[in-house]
């Protein structure tokens, strides 16, 4: 009885963790991705009570148990955040911009804290994967009811009759309201839910077979040049990194989901240019359906497939007794040249369906006087920078020719202004170190992440908190799962972890001093 009654409440625990993990994303999807301050607010006071609370309580736990529960990786956003604390002690050109840079960054750590306690066992993590899967599909879902007129929300849909803005008069800006951005989430979803196809999970290759082709269309709606490239370089790392084995079956479902993307993208486009985008919604439930029922055929054919391998580990173009087999390499590389000609035919060619893709760079290019403004702005404030919103601040003190932006459009300039060379370093820092610890995973972990990452150095991704509460979710995921053990494991005895027993209450400390640092000021702009 005590057993079943404990197996209950882990899986309460679970699920109630997934539960509040997805909704803290669906909140955050529906408030235009966290870009503004002012939606952040009541959310990071959340955030970083509970990471407090969590210190506390860890540092408790982890003096008994004689090793560190909070892992060190976890605490890895403080240091960023102190970063922003030191300069409300000196003159930022922004008092309010640093301020709000210091609560977002302190909101990141506790949430990354948070993670890593609650993903430290398998079952967590389980429900930890259906609550990505859940706010992703509420993000992709959310944004085609805008495109299709049933929420009547203004910038879901962008609009232009500018080619070099959008080719077809109208892009997907999506819940996060800005193209670009939504179109790197909207990949990164890709991203998982292909590598999700070889699962060994049914229930997970079956929903990412349903999710894919609707992600990928979402994408294609948003005409976001630098979000294909990224979902293209995160592409080949993953058949790089995937080995041999399924090299054809992902070749082929990538042709699969690409050619029925496109075939709903395009119907989309009619439909929206004819004053009707609600009539899109069929195709695209039909491309989803059907794409899924071709996706998961795939998959068996894959396992018999991996049959075909003999045992030295080659493997050969054909199957015994079959003329071919559709999930080998050289058929899955013929099914993505088919869905590469049909998105061309349906997307690329004629009218002004092109416009983005073979011309029209002058919103790139325009990105290049950001950067050369930008890098001016570190000359001269080099260590340490120059607080937050330091380029809505200096722009105009900047700018070589004019123009009009509030953004520099890149997240790593944008830290490296704000922080300078201090700050910057343990950015990349943090983030090479927690791609480092994932390379037991690197095969799933890194594609997605990297796509992510190499994104926002051409746009301003992480002025959403939305994408760096997801992008820490991803983190935490794989770290968690690439230790060996984790909080699972045996503890050490006292007398063989001085170290690991001194950073419990360290961390608690830690955890805690920023707390009271940052949870005042949280509460004051909110109020």
């Amino acid at each position: 009885m005590a057993s079943i009654k404990r197996i209950n409440r882990n899986t309460a625990i679970a699920w109630g963790g997934a539960a509040a993990v997805a909704a803290l994303l669906g909140y955050g999807a529906i408030r235009e991705g966290l870009f503004f301050d002012e939606d952040f607010y009541g959310a990071e006071i959340v955030l970083i009570a509970l990471g407090a609370i969590s210190g506390l309580a860890g540092g408790i736990v982890g003096w008994r148990r004689g090793r560190a529960v909070i892992p060190g990786w976890a605490l890895m956003p403080f240091a960023i955040a102190g970063v922003y604390g030191i300069h409300l002690l000196l003159d930022p050109v922004s008092v309010k911009g640093t301020m709000d840079s210091f609560l977002r960054w302190t909101a990141y750590g506790a949430w990354f804290v948070l993670l890593s306690l609650y993903l430290s066992n398998a079952r967590n993590r389980k429900a930890g994967w259906a609550a990505l899967q859940a706010a992703g599909t509420l993000l992709l879902l959310g944004s085609w009811f805008g495109w299709f007129g049933w929420i009547e929300t203004e910038g879901l849909v962008f609009r232009s009759d500018q080619a070099e803005l959008a080719a077809t008069g109208a892009r997907l800006a999506g819940l996060l309201q800005y193209p670009n951005t939504f179109g790197a989430i909207a990949a990164f979803m890709v991203a998982i839910e292909w590598q999700l196809l070889s699962s060994r999970s049914r229930w997970a290759s079956g929903f990412a077979s349903l999710l894919l082709v609707p992600a990928l269309a979402s994408l294609l709606l948003t005409e976001s040049r630098g979000a294909l490239l990224a979902l293209l370089g995160a592409a080949l790392l993953s058949l790089v990194l995937g080995g041999r084995r399924n090299l054809g079956h992902r070749l082929g479902t990538a042709g699969v989901s690409l050619a029925f993307a496109s075939l709903a993208a395009r119907w989309a486009f009619d439909t929206m240019r004819a004053g009707d985008p609600g009539n899109g919604a069929w195709l695209l439930a039909a491309a989803a359906i059907v794409g899924a029922a071709l996706l998961l055929g795939l998959r068996r054919e894959a396992d018999r497939y991996g049959q075909s391998f003999d045992s030295s580990g080659r493997v050969r173009l054909v199957l015994p007794g079959k003329r071919f087999s559709l999930a080998s390499p050289l058929w899955g590389a013929i099914l993505l040249l088919i869905g590469c000609a049909a998105a061309y035919l349906l997307l690329a060619r004629g009218e002004a369906g092109g416009a983005r893709l073979d011309g029209h760079y002058e919103t790139a290019s325009a990105r290049w006087l950001y950067y050369a403004d930008a890098l001016r702005m570190f000359h001269d404030r080099p260590w340490i920078g120059a607080g937050g919103e330091s380029w809505r601040m200096l722009a105009s003190q900047y700018k070589s020719v004019p123009y009009i932006g509030n953004e520099v459009h890149s997240g790593y300039l944008e830290i490296l202004i704000d922080t300078g060379l201090l700050g910057f370093l343990l950015l990349v820092g943090m983030l090479f170190w927690l791609v480092f610890k994932m390379r037991s995973r690197a095969s799933v972990a890194w594609a997605p992440a990297a796509l992510l990452l190499a994104h926002s150095a051409i746009d301003f991704d992480w002025s959403y908190g939305y994408a760096w509460l997801l992008l820490l979710l991803w983190f935490a995921l794989h770290l968690r799962e690439s230790e060996e053990g984790g909080m699972d494991a045996a503890p050490r005895p006292r007398s063989a972890g001085r170290k690991r027993l001194a950073a419990a209450p360290l961390a608690a400390a830690l955890l805690l001093g920023f707390a009271a640092a940052a949870l005042p000021a949280a509460a004051k702009p909110s109020s």
